[in-house]
């Protein structure tokens, strides 16, 4: 793991994959608006160290 904290660029931001538990758990507190809301995913992005070109993805 990479130990600098400036340099790192920003190389990919995407939603993450469809959770069938999150859209179901969606629909049941708030109906049809639910499901759809659940079944958008959760964000993830791809950092990259600009020096030693260690990548990590995180879930903000």
């Amino acid at each position: 793991m990479c130990g600098t904290r400036s340099g790192w660029i920003r190389i990919d931001a995407s939603r993450g994959g469809f959770s069938v538990m999150r859209a179901l758990v969606a629909h049941i507190l708030v109906g049809a608006p639910g499901l759809v809301a659940g079944a958008a995913g959760r964000r993830q992005e791809t950092w990259a160290c600009h020096d030693c070109g260690f990548k990590h993805t995180y879930k903000p």
